[in-house]
């Protein structure tokens, strides 16, 4: 990256201040709600045309490796740390840091967004919500001009996930399994969370002049050293 002269600091940000740290943590969980949502209904219409590929899905997503390891805690442990710090900073990283700065300069900023979060569902075994995820987490990256924002959020999702399957853990489903509670649970949580999102969403896409991260940081960064 120095040889393209790109600097990683400026590709990161800064921290917000502590007096933001508050609505940003309610719109990160609103997000969280909301793409579970989407997965839970992704789930449910799945199911209306092809039970047994629903079935193996959520098998495939709910198992735990630790399940099918000769030292569970171990493969336990791995998996979190995976999860809630390899995968959020390395693909906030990538997906929201350098595809979307480089994509953008090609295409265009919003273009930008919406390929990368669809290359970036499609990575993951629900890709319609994480697609979403992706490009609300591009939009907080965007706000905040910050990528340990996204990141945080990101880690946070993924904690969540972990955090509800070791106190409800889920059993092997079968292709008799009534996916109708997915629907009725994908619609309470779009409805809590909706409101929120859809204002962020209007407020920071909408009706916000995008800018790329990297540049503001960098053209802050150059006022600063005038003065």
């Amino acid at each position: 990256m120095h040889q393209l002269s790109i600097h990683p600091k400026y590709l990161i940000g800064k921290l917000p201040s502590r007096d933001r740290w508050l609505s940003l943590c309610g719109i990160a969980v609103a997000i969280c709600l909301f793409t579970w949502g989407i997965d839970l209904l992704f789930f449910y219409s799945l199911s209306l045309f092809s039970p047994s590929l629903t079935v193996s899905l959520v098998n495939l997503l709910y198992d735990p490796p630790a399940s099918t390891s000769a030292l569970p805690i171990l493969a336990y442990l791995l998996n979190i740390i995976s999860l809630v710090v390899v995968a959020p900073i390395t693909e906030e990283f990538i997906f929201r840091g350098i595809l979307v700065h480089r994509w953008a300069i090609k295409w265009g900023i919003s273009p930008a967004m919406l390929v990368s979060a669809i290359i970036f569902g499609l990575g993951h075994i629900v890709p319609f919500g994480a697609a979403v995820f992706g490009l609300l987490m591009t939009l907080l990256y965007f706000k905040t001009r910050s990528l340990i924002v996204p990141a945080i959020a990101h880690a946070m999702n993924n904690a969540a996930t972990i955090v509800l399957e070791f106190f409800f853990p889920s059993q092997q489903i079968t292709t008799n399994y009534n996916f109708s509670e997915y629907f009725q649970w994908g619609i309470v949580l779009i409805v809590i969370s909706a409101p929120f999102v859809l204002r962020f969403v209007y407020k920071n896409w909408y009706k916000q002049q995008l800018l790329l991260p990297y540049f503001t940081n960098t053209s802050h960064s150059n006022s600063r050293l005038r003065r």
